[in-house]
């Protein structure tokens, strides 16, 4: 394949702006948290309910070092970490906790917390 000298510009244009936006959304500390609490952090109100949600709904299975499925929940940045998959496991299939779903004021405050942010300080 012979490419001409007229589109070799556009070519390496076109190779820029690739490479380029490539590396947008390339911020490892957003993509990949360590550590989702700061020494001035408080817990926040929405948080604190989910917390207790969760103490008292995930009890058998993932806490106390329980990691069905993957996941964990003993520390705050394991929730924080899990919002997504807390979120549709517990309100968008409703298949969690196994046999006893949650209600709808239960969901409402999984849905509130996640909508606020999903931080420790929400």
């Amino acid at each position: 394949m012979v490419v001409s000298l007229k589109k070799i510009p556009l070519l390496i244009i076109l190779a820029s702006l690739c490479v380029l936006s490539s590396c947008y959304f390339d911020k490892e500390d957003l993509l990949y948290p360590t550590n989702c609490i700061s020494a001035n952090d408080v817990k926040g109100p929405k948080f604190t309910e989910v917390e207790s949600l969760i103490k008292s709904s995930c009890n058998g299975c993932h806490l106390n070092g329980g990691n069905d499925g993957g996941y964990n929940f003993d520390g705050f940045c394991s929730i924080v970490n899990s919002w997504n998959a807390i979120y549709n496991s517990c309100v968008i299939r409703s298949d969690m906790p196994p046999g006893s779903p949650l209600n709808a004021n239960q969901k409402q405050m999984i849905t509130d917390w996640v909508n606020a942010g999903h931080r420790y300080t929400d």
